[in-house]
């Protein structure tokens, strides 16, 4: 059981168990929130374009005309798109506030 939840955070969870006697192990989600969040809405659109194209090109790779290269450019750009804002994010150009994030633990 354990194997399936990560070697790292069971090690963290141990430490913190016997750190403060809490069985809550916190991890700030930083600027990790918004990476899953964008990526989630990237991969959606590229899933819905590749599902479009099995049904109306009959496959998800090649075909003829200006299909292929906009399903290109198109998956290109999110792809530019994701690599931005997650810059932007994590140099603090732009600030994205999402939900609550837990103090960090302190060390003595």
């Amino acid at each position: 059981m354990f194997l399936g939840l990560g070697l790292p955070w069971v090690i963290g969870c141990a430490y913190w168990m016997g750190e403060d006697g809490s069985p809550d192990y916190a991890v700030p989600p930083g600027s990790m929130s918004f990476s899953v969040i964008v990526f989630l809405g990237c991969s959606v659109i590229c899933f819905t374009i590749l599902g479009l194209r099995r049904a109306f090109v009959g496959g998800e790779l090649g075909g003829h005309g200006p299909v292929r290269p906009l399903s290109a450019a198109i998956m290109f750009f999110l792809w530019i798109l994701y690599i931005t804002l997650v810059s932007l994010e994590s140099y603090e150009v732009i600030t994205v506030s999402i939900g609550d994030i837990p103090d960090p633990p302190v060390f003595d």
